[in-house]
């Protein structure tokens, strides 16, 4: 998936997802399938709600970009 991302030139470039995450959240070491990222890193608007068996769950967006780091 690729997405629009704003570069250290503050211009706006097409990268992938993947990119987009390693450059925002600043990973300096090789990156697996098997990495999480915490919610700490997103913020309220990047979730939508989902109810499922009563139970209201918090759920991605796909076009989510961790935005606290």
């Amino acid at each position: 998936m690729v997405d629009n991302f704003t570069n250290r030139y503050k211009k706006k470039a097409r990268i992938d997802k993947r990119k987009a995450w390693i450059l925002k959240l600043r990973i300096r070491k090789p990156v697996s399938k098997f990495m999480r990222v915490c919610c700490l890193h997103f913020a309220e608007e990047d979730y939508f709600y989902r109810s499922k068996d009563f139970k209201k769950r918090k759920k991605l967006k796909n076009t989510a970009v961790p935005s606290n780091s």
